[in-house]
């Protein structure tokens, strides 16, 4: 079975439908997916590219940012490198006032029963 690692920018077409002409060939290989007939692999940076780019280039703001990426990584027939650790990251992102990325890190080191060492002062409104 053949596989995709997916860039930032099939996924942005997507969610942004504003490329008609490349939604329709997303939405195909999506599908190819979904009938287990391809995988479609996404790493963590594209993850935070998207979620980068939404937020700060598109300027759609923080819920709906996190909303379109959950959208992404909820899809069970695409394997998203850390799913579980995105989807915790999300709910603290949106609930704590931190960075994204710190919020994943966060959740990375509880997960694997470590601490974050830093300067910044967003990881003590974490550890409550």
């Amino acid at each position: 079975m053949k596989t995709y690692f997916v860039d930032t920018n099939f996924f942005l077409r997507y969610l942004l439908l504003d490329v008609p002409s490349q939604v329709k060939i997303v939405e195909k290989y999506l599908q190819e997916a979904k009938k287990g007939k391809i995988n479609i692999y996404v790493c963590q940076i594209t993850i935070f590219e998207i979620m980068y780019i939404l937020e700060k280039t598109v300027k759609l703001g923080k819920k709906p940012a996190i909303k379109l990426t959950r959208t992404i990584t909820s899809l069970p027939y695409v394997e998203i490198e850390d799913r579980q650790l995105f989807l915790e990251s999300f709910d603290l992102y949106e609930n704590k006032n931190v960075d994204f990325v710190d919020a994943f890190l966060f959740c990375k080191a509880a997960n694997n029963g470590a601490q974050v060492l830093s300067f910044d002062k967003d990881f003590k409104k974490l550890d409550n």
